[in-house]
C-alpha cells in the first residue's frame, strides 16, 4: 500500500515539475535597434511641382533581413548573437528617404511603388556597405551607398552619385554603435537631399 502511495506522489510530482517547465517563460536575451534617423531638414521654399518615388534598386542579403552583422575583417561578415533589426536595413533606409523628403517639402509629392500614382522621378538606392568593422588598429563604421535618380518621362538617368562616410567607434557597446550608425547615414540622407536639390534646379 505505501508503495503504491509513493508511486503516486511520484506521478504527481513528475506532473506539476513537467507542467511548470511547459508553462514557464522563456527569457530572451535579444535586443532589437532601429534606424531612427533625425536629420536637421530646413523647408524648402521653392518646391519642385514634381512626384518622386524611391526604391531599392538590389539589397545584399545582409541589409535584406533583421540580423545585425558586424566585420572582424576587411570580407568576413558575423551576425550578432542576440542583436537585431527590427525591420530590414534596406526596408528603414526606404522608409526614412521617403520621410526625409517629404519632411523637406521639396517635391509635391513623394512615395513607394505601392502607392497608385504617375511619377516624374524615381530614385534608386543601393546599400554596398553599412555596418561596424573592428581591426586590429581601429574600430569604425562604413556607409556606402549609391543613387540613380531617374527621369520618368524620358526612361534616362539624369544624375548618378554615390555617398561614403566612416565614423569611428570609440567605445564598443550597442548603443554606441548603432548611435553611430544612425549618425553616418543621416550623413548619407542629407547629402542625398543636397544633391537632389543642385540636380534639378539646374534641369529648369
Amino acid at each position: 500500500m505505501k508503495k503504491i502511495i509513493f508511486t503516486a506522489y511520484s506521478m504527481l510530482f513528475v506532473l506539476l515539475a513537467t507542467s511548470c517547465s511547459i508553462t514557464k517563460p522563456i527569457k530572451s536575451h535579444t535586443a532589437y535597434y532601429t534606424i531612427n534617423l533625425k536629420p536637421n531638414i530646413s523647408k524648402q521654399e521653392k518646391r519642385i511641382d514634381k512626384t518622386l518615388i524611391i526604391e531599392s534598386a538590389r539589397c545584399k542579403p545582409q541589409f535584406n533581413s533583421q540580423l545585425f552583422f558586424y566585420k572582424d575583417s576587411q570580407y568576413r561578415l558575423k551576425p550578432y548573437a542576440y542583436s537585431r533589426w527590427i525591420d530590414s536595413v534596406c526596408n528603414m533606409v526606404k522608409d526614412t528617404l521617403i520621410t526625409s523628403f517629404s519632411r523637406c517639402g521639396m517635391f509635391k509629392f513623394t512615395g513607394s511603388s505601392n502607392t497608385l500614382i504617375n511619377y516624374d522621378y524615381k530614385l534608386i538606392f543601393s546599400i554596398d556597405e553599412f555596418e561596424p568593422i573592428f581591426t586590429d588598429k581601429k574600430n569604425y563604421i562604413q556607409t556606402e551607398m549609391v543613387f540613380s535618380l531617374i527621369d520618368l518621362k524620358t526612361h534616362q538617368i539624369i544624375d548618378g552619385f554615390s555617398c561614403s562616410n566612416t565614423i569611428n567607434i570609440t567605445h564598443i557597446d550597442m548603443n554606441n554603435i548603432v548611435s553611430g550608425m544612425n549618425f553616418s547615414m543621416q550623413q548619407c540622407i542629407l547629402h542625398t537631399l543636397n544633391r537632389i536639390n543642385k540636380t534639378l534646379s539646374l534641369q529648369k
